[in-house]
């Protein structure tokens, strides 16, 4: 390191060259970086979906979900697997571990593929289609809207232009259309033509199949070329099929589709019905590949809309776009530069104030060069400018500079001492080399651990301890290498008057209070020992506020409706009108836009849902600071507005924010075998929980499904006639559901032809006991017709909407949410009530309040709530079991692996310090400042009414590394002042009035990088104010204690133990 500082001063031309590149390829590195609003997560989440169309719910299991499950039960790295045997359809999602690394993911994904590859599954279902999640699947970055007073077949011409040219867009994944329909021509067939004929509905469909030919024929040599040869006799238009002939009568007639059946040139029946703002329109929902740019790429969808309206969009159609995320994602990522400009305002005006003008601009050129090497590692290692790297570069601000103010320090005291300015730029980088390495090492391993949390908040936090390691390793590369080569090439021995006068204001009074400190310093551990443990008991007892991960809302909500399974579209359609006609009555101030979509539904960050019964309404509200109330406070009151429609099974009202997808507030799972305990047990406990004083939204996913009619076939006589199980079925089928007969081509578009009964009769059980079956011919030659009565029985019975299932068993999942500030507010006044009441002697109150105290969260108090109800009605629910998910215990989880990761970082700090000083017991006195952040920290919670978060315990861990710097320095020359022959109490005094001002300098200059982020100053952001806030409130409570208590802790160590705190050899 000496050598390479020596060489670099040498060589300015070098360092010039090297600063040129680093400017270059950071910036063209910053430029270049994609922006948006989070990092890119893996999930480790895969699903398998199935379908195997007209089955019910318990054949799905049967069939498709057990099999599968059996299969890769034994696939390494599995942690949940969980499913839903739907109609239809079968969903199996599987979460590996959280703690596996990509590689191990990629060999146990292509496993899962392999076992599944191995399942024997029913001939007429689908293949599997299997999906890997990550963040860029769960929502759309904007919906694009057509809507107009046109018809139905241009608005979908008009979102199909545009569905393609957005398709054209680079780093786009998919563009859905939601509220369209596929032009359809239907032959409705009359059931009672039929039996007057004798013909069965497959007859019709084969014939017209026969007669929509386009088939080659071979060549046929014509002299001395080549002639290809094609049998054609396609329909050019619907009506055509009226003519075709079915079957000929035996007095030579013929019977054709005309006489039992209509074509109709339409639609297929609405699936998803999409209005804007109540008018019926047609939807865009745009999805961006994982390493694209959401603002780029809304940019471009914008500039394509722009183009379509000013030369092609008729003037009654209008495009709207809705749930811009590029909006939100500019606006936050604005919050995040604009604070990091006033942090870099801030430091450069401390460092000017307390090292002079010359020397701030030497030191603040070190943070633009730091953070664009930084910017050119990330850019490299492909990463993206998103709100956790911004807030990694705010945090380190102040950090980056410490380093350089102990360089540029060292050398002017050098200078002042009369040594030339080339010898005291050499000289002076080499004497402070290993202090600063060792304080860099000491940040560095407080944050980098925090690199290896588990679970996907870890990942989604993962990039703030990587971009501040990576941005101090660049800032010692720049003290070093770059500043000592300008301060040799440009600096010059400065003398300020007005600075020594503000210092020596400062260090009398200091040096007064610290003599009083050292004196009385059994008195003043004491009460700091008290203040720390006052701390960890205001911790402890709930009075924090905990919360996992305080994110911001984004200007938006979702309103999910799920209606009875069996429910008809129009019946849900019906519905989910009155819900959107209490959102379009909220003013105009707070909403810009209403979609609602009837059939389709997104929540609990799952994939879209397509049902008959479900619903959903997005709200899309103006910017928070143009409107007046939250967005809370928006969702209350439409929910009042709502509560009185009837219909709906369950609402949901789901807030979309800018955080990695978090757990429900309580989650309770219910296993068991039978349904009819897992339904009663899951209705006491909802019961339960709606009685419950702040808790709503509380509803399961166990629903009963539509009534079946079940057919149950008589095998032998079925057999008589040359009939299977199968082929009735198919029939039912083509009958009740459509068969799909053939395509006519329309210039590009193919349009289906699908025969089935006309709708009159599709409602009818008559028509279908007497439905016609097509058997083997008889003896002449002509087909027998069956009536489906005569080889079948018939029953109803009402089944299940969907099966859940948990690791393999079945199971009912229970979700509610908390109004939290209420749980707090009547928590605090029972802790009140039981002090005073155990004050008074009351032993009673005393086992309560220690109770009362273990159950401060809101969710430990419903979950212990449910847990006790569980106990009692276990005797009625012998078969079941129940699990608490949802958010607290992912608070304990997370929580819990950040402690970890936190005694990793402490030994770290420990085992460099010990290095760096020589000693087992001086390392413990440099860390005494840890806990006097921690104090600092708790007060800071306090004052700004934030909760104890994952982001604020970031911020506890970061000041581990940061706090002890000053301490290092301070208890560094301390050692020196002993070495050279000076007495305990002198060192002490004169180590605390020598360090006062870099101490300070070094403190000042991070709160003041962080000072903007943590008073909202430059834009609000709730999801990094408080761990800035922790960081500020820490770090300056910890310099204070570190400048009175830290002397004290040393002198006390050595009244005990006068050899522990000397060099050691």
């Amino acid at each position: 390191m000496k050598s390479l500082i020596h060489t670099f001063i040498k060589n300015p031309v070098l360092v010039h060259m090297i600063t040129i590149g680093v400017i270059v390829f950071g910036t063209f590195s910053f430029l270049s970086m994609p922006r948006e609003l989070s990092p890119n997560l893996n999930f480790y989440w895969m699903v398998v979906e199935v379908w195997y169309p007209g089955v019910s719910p318990e054949e799905i299991e049967k069939l498709v979900t057990k099999p599968i499950e059996d299969e890769i039960s034994d696939v390494k790295n599995i942690k949940t697997l969980t499913s839903s045997s739907a109609e239809g359809r079968s969903i199996i999602s599987i979460q590996f571990e959280q703690d596996i690394n990509e590689r191990e993911f990629k060999q146990s994904a292509q496993s899962l593929r392999t076992e599944i590859e191995k399942v024997s599954l029913p001939d007429d279902a689908e293949d599997p289609s299997i999906t890997e999640l990550d963040s860029s699947d769960l929502a759309s970055m904007l919906d694009v809207v057509v809507s107009g007073d046109l018809p139905e077949l241009k608005l979908k011409q008009i979102a199909e232009d545009l569905q393609e040219m957005i398709r054209e867009i680079e780093h786009v994944a998919d563009v859905s259309m939601w509220g369209d329909r596929q032009r359809q021509i239907r032959v409705a067939v009359d059931p009672s033509r039929l039996n007057q004929y004798g013909l069965a509905i497959a007859e019709i469909a084969n014939a017209i199949s026969a007669q929509n030919l386009n088939i080659p024929a071979g060549k046929l040599k014509v002299a001395q070329s080549e002639l290809l040869l094609r049998t054609i006799s396609e329909f050019e238009v619907a009506d055509q099929i009226y003519d075709v002939i079915i079957r000929k009568l035996p007095t030579g007639g013929h019977v054709r589709v005309r006489d039992v059946a209509t074509v109709q040139d339409g639609y297929e029946d609405w699936r998803v019905i999409t209005r804007l703002n109540g008018k019926t329109s047609i939807s865009l929902s745009v999805a961006k590949q994982s390493r694209g740019n959401t603002i780029k790429i809304v940019d471009q969808v914008k500039t394509i809309i722009d183009n379509y309206r000013k030369y092609r969009l008729p003037q009654s159609a209008s495009i709207t776009l809705v749930s811009d995320s590029s909006t939100f994602v500019k606006n936050f990522i604005q919050i995040l530069q604009t604070n990091a400009f006033l942090g870099i305002v801030f430091v450069v005006v401390a460092l000017f104030i307390f090292i002079g003008f010359r020397n701030a601009l030497f030191v603040a050129a070190g943070i633009p060069i730091a953070l664009l090497m930084t910017f050119t590692v990330m850019y490299l290692t492909g990463q993206s400018i998103n709100q956790s790297s911004l807030f990694a570069l705010v945090l380190v601000l102040g950090i980056v500079v410490d380093d350089a103010i102990v360089v540029i320090e060292n050398i002017y005291r050098r200078l002042e001492k009369g040594e030339p300015l080339l010898t005291a730029s050499i000289e002076g980088s080499k004497e402070v080399a290993v202090p600063i390495l060792a304080a860099s090492l000491t940040s560095i391993a407080a944050f980098l651990p925090l690199a290896l949390l588990p679970g996907l908040i870890g990942r989604f936090m993962r990039v703030i301890p990587i971009v501040v390691s990576l941005t101090i390793v660049a800032s010692l590369l720049e003290c070093f290498l770059i500043l000592p080569s300008h301060i040799a090439e440009w600096g010059k021995a400065v003398h300020s008057p007005a600075r020594d006068r503000l210092m020596s204001q400062l260090l009398n009074p200091y040096s007064k209070l610290l003599r009083w400190v050292l004196r009385w310093r059994y008195l003043v551990l004491s009460l700091v020992v008290l203040a720390i443990a006052g701390s960890m008991v205001l911790v402890a007892s709930g009075l924090i506020p905990v919360d996992l991960f305080a994110a911001d809302e984004m200007p938006m909500f979702v309103v999910g409706v799920t209606l009875p399974s069996g429910t008809s579209l129009e019946e849900t359609d019906r519905v989910i009108r009155q819900f959107e006609q209490q959102s379009l009555s909220l003013p105009k101030s707070e909403v810009n836009a209403v979609l609602a979509r009837t059939g389709f539904i997104t929540k609990n960050n799952e994939r879209a849902i397509i049902g008959s019964n479900t619903g959903m309404l997005v709200l899309d509200l103006v910017e928070a600071k143009q409107r007046q109330r939250s967005i809370e406070e928006v969702i209350d009151d439409l929910r009042a507005q709502c509560q009185q429609i009837a219909g709906p099974e369950s609402v949901e009202y789901i807030k979309n924010d800018s955080g990695p997808p978090a757990a429900t507030d309580v989650e309770v799972l219910i296993k068991g075998r039978y349904f009819d305990q897992l339904e009663g047990l899951s209705n006491e406990i909802q019961d339960l929980l709606s009685s419950t004083d702040g808790v709503f939204d509380v509803q399961d996913d166990y629903q009963l499904g539509k009534e079946e009619l079940k057919l149950k076939i008589r095998t032998e006589k079925a057999q008589e006639y040359g009939l299977n199980v199968n082929r009735i079925a198919q029939t039912i089928r083509s009958a009740f559901d459509g068969l799909k007969a053939t395509v006519i081509r329309d210039g590009d578009e193919e349009i289906d032809v699908v025969v089935k009964y006309i709708e009159a009769e599709r409602q009818s059980i008559q028509n279908l006991q007497e439905m016609n079956l097509l058997s083997r011919p008889n003896v002449f030659g002509s087909p027998i017709i069956v009536p489906l009565k005569d080889v079948s029985d018939m029953s109803r019975q009402r089944g299940y909407a969907t099966i859940e299932r948990f690791q393999r068993e079945r199971a009912v999942t229970i979700r509610a949410s908390l109004d939290k500030k209420k749980f707090q507010r009547r928590w605090v006044e029972n802790l009140v009530r039981l002090i005073k009441q155990t004050i008074g002697g009351d032993l009673e109150a005393f086992n309560l309040l220690v109770e009362h105290t273990r159950l401060s969260s809101p969710a430990a108090q419903v979950n212990e709530k449910i847990q006790s109800f569980f106990d009692q009605a276990t005797i009625r629910y012998p078969a079941c079991n129940i699990s608490f998910e949802g958010e607290l215990a992912e608070i304990n989880s997370a929580f819990s692996d950040v402690g970890k990761l936190f005694a990793v970082g402490m030994l770290l700090i420990y085992f460099i310090l010990g290095t760096q000083f020589k000693s087992f017991v001086q390392p413990i006195i440099i860390m005494m400042a840890i806990p006097f952040a921690f104090v600092g920290a708790v007060l800071g919670l306090i004052n700004t009414g934030n909760p104890l978060s994952l982001s604020s315990l970031f911020g506890v861990v970061a000041l581990a590394g940061i706090v002890v710097n000053d301490a290092i320095v301070l208890i560094d020359f301390i050692n020196r002042q002993r070495q050279n022959g000076a007495g305990k109490w002198r060192a002490l005094i004169k180590g605390g009035r020598i360090r006062l001002r870099p101490i300070i300098l070094t403190s000042v200059t991070t709160i003041f990088g962080l000072l903007p982020m943590s008073l909202g100053i430059g834009g609000r952001s709730e999801t990094w104010m408080p761990m800035a806030s922790t960081i500020v409130w820490g770090l300056a409570v910890a310099t204070l204690m570190t400048l009175f208590v830290v002397p004290a802790f040393y002198a006390v160590i050595d009244d005990l133990f006068p050899w522990k705190n000397r060099e050691e050899d």
